[in-house]
Parts: C-alpha cells; structure tokens; sequence
C-alpha cells in the first residue's frame, strides 16, 4: 500500500491523461513538430522550463505545508496554485471560463425558480386570508403558514445548500481538466515516497526529478494547445464577403473588426488597413476572453506581413 500512492497510481493517472489527449486532440499531439523552427522549440522550451520551475516549488511548499501542519499556509499555496494554473495562459483562462459559465447560467435559472416558488406560497396565503381579521382566523392562519411553508422552504433551502455544493464539485472538476491542476497533482503524489517535509538533506531525488518531469511534460502540453487554439481556415478580399447578412459584431478597434458567423460559427477578422478579412475556426469561446481574439489578429498581423499583404 505504501507504494501504491506514490508510484502505481501517478502512473495510472499519467497513462489515462495521455489516452484522453491523444483521443481528443490526436492531430495536435501527432504533428507538434511541425510548423516550429529551432528558435521557436528552444523559445517555448525555455519558457515551459521557466513556468515549470515556478510550479514546482509552489508544489514543494503545498507538500512541506500539508505535512507541517501548517493548515493557513497550505491553503494560501493551494489557492495561489489553482488562480496561477487558470490565468497563466489564454488557452486555460478561456476553456475555464467556457466550462463555468454554462453552471454560471443553469444555478441563476434554478435559483430564479425557487425564488418565484416561494412567492407563491406567500402569494397564495396572501389572496386566500388577507380579508379575515379576527384573532382566530390569524392564529389558524399562522399554524397553517407554520405546517405548510416551513417544510417548503427547508426543502428549498436543503436542495439550494445542495446545488450550491454540487456547483462547487463541478468548478473542482473543472480545475481537475486543466493539464497545469491534474500534471502537478500527479507530481505532488510522487513526494508522498517520502511523505516528510522536503529540505536540502532531506530529499530523493529520484522522485523529485521524476516530479519535475511530471510538471514539465504538463506545461509543455499546455503550451501546445496555447499554440493551436484556433486554426487559419482561408484568407478573403473584403468584397467576397457580406457582413451585413449572417454575421455578429464580436470586437472593433481601429484596426480590425471581428465577426462570428452565425451558421458555422467559424470567426472572420476584417484587417481594416489591408482590406483582408482572414477566417479561423476554434472550439473554444473567444467571446470568453479577449486574450483568444487577441491571439487571433496577432498571428493574422504576422501572417500577412510574411505574406507582404499587410
């Protein structure tokens, strides 16, 4: 058992991670090669390295805190770890703000009728007694109120307590689905060889390079969907194209103006100085975060300027 832990189930863990990548983005994983030059490797190389140092102590100071028992701090590190895993690129702010915002929305409906619920029980004993005034009518009015609408309303408030953990459940396995959360939980798992606070002369390091191994591989993950979270489909003269029939306003600037095409979704950025308008598909929701949109005429400015069309 005590290997169990540290060793079989990380690698139980790493192999489902990988299968579930490579069944869901096969065509970014198989062909990462391609399209990078030697700067550019060495470039994202060296920044994964630099994210993946970062990291890796964040996850020494969670494993010493937990093992120190020093309960303020651990919390600290692990909600500094968890904010730093969402907002360190584009690609993880975006897919997390996608995958909340649909719970964002479905808790306000649930909560908007459990609220119009309520009224209606206040509602009903307001139209049916408001006209008697006698005491006995009041008092038989509240032992009613008491036998009806207290059960009622500790259903209501049970099933809210309830949806609101549920809610938080969901936001966890959100964070679960980021490869920064479920990468460095895997690497946390490799101290608990040892499970003692880690020091200089107190440390395997095996199992501390195995770790940082573990984190690099994560980062480097990350930074390549951060690369291709959205793909060139065609570049289109102005004219071949009717903005004012099928198409949404996203974003306007000076330079540019972004549509989303109402049948197949598929985003179109009109380069105002070049009268090009280059198309891009994506599966996440750039309307999420402005950080994906600004990705996407970034790389249209260096495409075009490659292309002496800009």
């Amino acid at each position: 058992m005590k290997i169990f832990l540290p060793i079989i189930l990380p690698i139980i863990l790493l192999v489902i991670a990988f299968t579930y990548l490579y069944k869901l983005h096969q065509l970014k994983l198989s062909s990462w090669y391609k399209g990078y030059k030697v700067k550019d490797i060495f470039r994202y190389g060296v920044f994964s390295l630099l994210k993946s140092t970062f990291i890796y102590i964040n996850i020494i100071l969670i494993h010493n805190s937990y093992h120190d028992h020093h309960l303020i701090e651990l919390t600290l590190f692990i909600l500094l770890f968890a904010v730093f895993s969402v907002l360190q690129s584009a690609y993880s702010l975006s897919g997390f703000v996608s995958r909340n915002k649909l719970l964002y929305y479905s808790s306000l409906d649930y909560f908007r009728e459990s609220y119009k619920k309520i009224n209606n029980i206040f509602s009903g004993y307001a139209s049916k007694f408001i006209k008697h005034v006698t005491l006995l009518t009041k008092v038989v009015i509240i032992l009613m109120f008491v036998f009806t609408f207290v059960p009622n309303i500790s259903i209501f408030v049970t099933a809210n307590v309830i949806y609101i953990l549920v809610i938080i459940i969901l936001v966890i396995v959100s964070l679960a689905l980021n490869n920064i959360v479920y990468f460095g939980f895997v690497s946390l798992m490799v101290f608990q060889y040892e499970p003692a606070s880690l020091s200089l002369d107190n440390t395997n390091f095996l199992f501390a390079t195995i770790s940082f191994i573990i984190i690099l591989v994560g980062t480097s993950v990350e930074n390549r969907f951060q690369n291709k979270m959205f793909f060139l489909i065609t570049v289109l003269p102005l004219k071949k194209l009717n903005f004012n029939l099928g198409y949404n306003i996203i974003q306007e600037t000076k330079q540019v103006k972004v549509y989303q095409n109402i049948i197949n979704n598929y985003y179109y950025i009109f380069y105002k100085k070049s009268g090009i308008v280059i198309v891009y598909n994506t599966l996440i929701d750039p309307k999420s975060s402005n950080l994906v949109i600004n990705k996407m005429v970034k790389y249209g400015e260096k495409f075009l300027l490659k292309h002496d069309v800009y």
